[in-house]
């Protein structure tokens, strides 16, 4: 039987009365209520699967999130000691900006305040802690204007 008229069939079982459908004639009655059955279950197995991915996006992902939250928070101190450590040899670099300084004597200043090796890791904890993907920052981040993507701005009309 054609797709089309099976879907008409279940279209006029879901839309029938039970003494209209006990009317019908016995081939065409059970065609009906078969084609209606068909179309319910097609119906019931697309809403089990958007029920399916709500609750894995409300409780799986949510979870995900939570935990990389927690996670974030317990890296808040190492980041700040190292972006201070940072903004050190960062400051050593702009006062000598202006002046005709070696690379050499450039880095001997650096290393007065912190040496290469912790330097390098404090770049990499920074680079780390920075390396989050712009879709996946929070709305409270996107609220403050931090967001590249959109710069705290609500998206208008297109022109």
């Amino acid at each position: 039987m054609p797709a089309n008229r099976v879907e008409a069939l279940a279209r006029y079982g879901l839309a029938s009365k039970a003494p209209t459908l006990r009317g019908l004639a016995d081939p065409r009655r059970t065609a009906t209520l078969l084609a209606t059955a068909r179309s319910l279950e097609v119906s019931a197995v697309d809403d089990v699967l958007d029920l399916f991915a709500l609750l894995m996006a409300t409780k799986l992902l949510a979870w995900a999130e939570r935990e990389s939250n927690k996670q974030r928070q317990r890296d808040m101190p190492r980041l700040a000691r190292a972006s201070v450590t940072l903004a050190k040899a960062a400051r050593v670099l702009l006062e000598s900006g202006g002046q005709a300084v070696s690379a050499a004597q450039l880095w001997a200043e650096i290393e007065r305040v912190a040496s290469r090796d912790s330097w390098s890791s404090c770049t990499g904890r920074c680079a780390a802690a920075t390396s989050t993907p712009v879709a996946r920052c929070g709305g409270a981040i996107r609220g403050r204007g931090c967001c590249p993507a959109r710069n705290g701005r609500r998206p208008g009309p297109r022109r």
